[in-house]
């Protein structure tokens, strides 16, 4: 697996979404725009085939920022991806990890192996909470 072409340096890890029974994660993070520029824009981070993810961060207050991603090791038939951050590093044993859009942007996620999608940002609630009066 070749990551080398995922730019994470400044980048900020917003929140990590498991989805134990499509063996996925997904990584809500801004990321910049291009190499050495300061603008972020919403991405998602997205590891496939998941067979194990450990988090090695001390305390922080906020999000931790992003340094670099690179991969660590091959197990098997999965590879260990490491996520180092300001506060520490996170490691991911999967298959595949790709970069994409968020939900409500021009190019959401397709699910993979043909599984079906999970559907982000709607709740399925057709109306409000009752008034009270």
């Amino acid at each position: 697996m070749d990551v080398s072409s995922i730019y994470v340096h400044d980048g900020t890890l917003i929140r990590v979404v498991e989805e134990p029974e499509w063996a996925r994660l997904t990584m809500e993070v801004e990321l910049p725009v291009l190499p050495q520029e300061e603008r972020l824009v919403p991405r998602l981070l997205v590891f496939e085939d998941v067979y194990g993810y450990q988090v090695a961060e001390g305390c922080i207050n906020g999000c931790p920022t992003l340094l670099d991603l690179s991969v660590v090791g091959q197990e098997g038939r999965w590879t260990r991806v490491r996520l180092n951050t300001t506060v520490g590093h996170r490691e991911i044993l999967c298959d595949s990890v790709r970069v994409c859009e968020r939900p409500g942007m021009a190019e959401p996620c397709a699910p993979p192996h043909g599984g079906p999608a999970t559907q982000l940002g709607k709740s399925g609630v057709t109306e409000g909470p009752p008034s009270v009066s």
